[in-house]
């Protein structure tokens, strides 16, 4: 096992060090990298401030309630099945009658598994809502697990694998409602993100026969990889370094032809590299597109209704050509 974590951490690296030519995972000169931005949101790295756990826990508990109603239900259903569990095996101790559970090494794996990395999701992850998901699979399992093992004990009652996939099911009709926006809404950023990043990246120009190599930010991304006439680059792995002069050679090195940066009224780039990145393009480049429209990132929420969208502004994607890349 540690051996398998080595050698894949090893390659990772090797991979990610050959592409950006350099390996920084807390920012260079002081200056604050994603890696370094996400680490400082870890809970564990606070242990004696009350504040932070406090705030720590209700936002976990927010995200489980906004986004998984199904496995909370799943969760208080399990345990409550252990409890009464529990409370009847005592009961059966009493009259000198043993109760036990006839629990297989693949249950008991999955049962610590989904405890273990629940704790690390709790204690030594960040707060992105998207980090719920490392954890949700595991969590469905080890319900269904304890209501398998439930079954066991009274065989009459539902079927394990039927409640575990019920229980979900109420959840995501529970939520339903805030899970999408509403269908103009909807409409409106399906088809805008859809148009908009088409046309961005149909002006990315192919250099000398080969795919041009576009740096995308995090907005929209999806959907640029899916073009198949680009070779389409990550913003959030590039960490543009917080130096003009760096940022340029970086640009370069990398052979980047063109560059989608996202801006928005909502929110503002947290490193000085990103932050820089804008006006190194504009001194090495030119501005070759723009499109407006909403993205879900950083300041924003599935419930907001169009008009609040509109009195907040509007997102805007700029496609940035480099000097070295084709008029």
């Amino acid at each position: 096992y540690l051996l398998g974590v080595v050698g894949a951490a090893s390659v990772i690296s090797l991979i990610y060090w050959i592409g950006a030519g350099e390996f920084s995972l807390f920012g260079r000169g002081g200056s604050l990298g994603s890696y370094g931005f996400v680490i400082g949101q870890i809970p564990m790295l606070r242990p004696f401030s009350r504040s932070v756990q406090v705030s720590n826990m209700v936002e976990r508990l927010h995200l489980f309630l906004l986004d998984q109603t199904g496995i909370i239900l799943l969760i208080v259903t399990a345990l409550l099945l252990a409890l009464i569990y529990k409370i009847w095996q005592w009961r059966l101790s009493r009259r000198d009658i043993r109760l036990r559970l006839a629990i297989t090494q693949s249950q008991k794996f999955f049962l610590v598994a989904s405890v273990l990395c629940t704790i690390g999701w709790v204690l030594l992850e960040g707060s992105r809502p998207y980090y719920l998901f490392h954890i949700a699979p595991l969590i469905i399992i080890a319900g269904a697990v304890m209501l398998e093992l439930w079954t066991e004990v009274y065989p009459s009652q539902w079927q394990a694998r039927a409640m575990g996939i019920t229980i979900p099911i109420i959840g995501i009709f529970l939520q339903a409602n805030h899970a999408l926006p509403a269908t103009t809404l909807g409409n409106a950023i399906e088809n805008d993100q859809a148009s908009a990043i088409h046309r961005l990246l149909q002006n990315a120009i192919p250099i000398n026969g080969h795919k041009p190599r576009v740096l995308f930010d995090v907005a929209g991304l999806d959907r640029a990889l899916t073009d198949t006439e680009v070779q389409v680059l990550t913003l959030d792995m590039f960490q543009p370094p917080p130096n003009a002069k760096d940022a340029v050679e970086k640009l370069t090195r990398n052979q980047i032809d063109y560059v989608v940066l996202r801006s928005s009224p909502v929110s503002t780039p947290f490193e000085p590299g990103r932050a820089l990145l804008p006006h190194v393009l504009d001194s090495i480049g030119e501005a070759r597109d723009s499109a407006l429209g909403f993205f879900y990132d950083d300041g924003r929420t599935y419930d907001e209704s169009l008009s609040q969208l509109i009195d907040q502004g509007l997102d805007t994607l700029r496609l940035y050509r480099t000097r070295w890349a084709p008029h």
